[in-house]
């Protein structure tokens, strides 16, 4: 019979023979130390993150639609947009999108509003990292979609505010070109030295 290689003789060899006769301790807070997952905080980073992400939405809604305001109501510059319904159709979208990243954050959240702290089972620590990919994807969405168009509004308002700064620095230089220039005519007569 011809000699059986070592991994010949392993398979051949009931498994409770291969068992190697090794035991351990395991440590207090280990999966093995009767915990299905090991300690953490999963819950309560993830209530942090959508508290961050409301709070970044809600301060660049509220600043980015103050300005935007005062931008429709300076005439002047408003005329200057080459095209206004173009930004107001803009203005819309990007509304409409805040509006819907909020709803998307908020759902999310509803997956673990009543949870903190870390999870407690396999079950729970899966769950914990769907609602971390959820986040992730609303991150993905958030910078595919309204990035583009808050970077479109600023360029439309950018060049109406080049042109209005040309203007008025054009204005200057002309009001200061009159007032040095010499022959400018008035009727301004010179009085003439008393004789004494």
């Amino acid at each position: 019979m011809p000699k059986l290689s070592k991994v010949q003789q392993r398979l051949r060899t009931p498994a409770d023979e291969r068992k190697p006769n090794v035991s351990f301790t395991p440590k207090a807070g280990t999966v093995a130390a009767g915990r299905d997952v090991p300690e953490n905080n999963f819950w309560d980073v993830a209530e942090q993150f959508y508290q961050t992400a409301i709070a970044a939405v809600g301060k660049t809604h509220g600043q980015l639609g103050d300005y935007l305001n005062q931008i429709v109501n300076d005439d002047k510059l408003y005329e200057r947009i080459k095209d206004n319904n173009g930004l107001l159709e803009n203005i819309q979208l990007l509304t409409r999108d805040i509006v819907e990243h909020l709803d998307r954050l908020n759902t999310i959240h509803s997956k673990h509003a009543d949870r903190t702290g870390g999870t407690k089972s396999p079950d729970d620590h899966a769950l914990v990292i769907q609602i971390h990919g959820l986040y992730a994807d609303a991150q993905q969405i958030y910078e595919a979609n309204m990035m583009p168009t808050v970077t479109h509004i600023f360029e439309q308002i950018g060049v109406a505010e080049q042109a209005l700064e040309l203007e008025r620095q054009s204005a200057q230089a002309k009001a200061k070109e009159q007032a040095t220039d010499t022959s400018v005519v008035t009727d301004v007569q010179p009085k003439e030295a008393a004789a004494s």
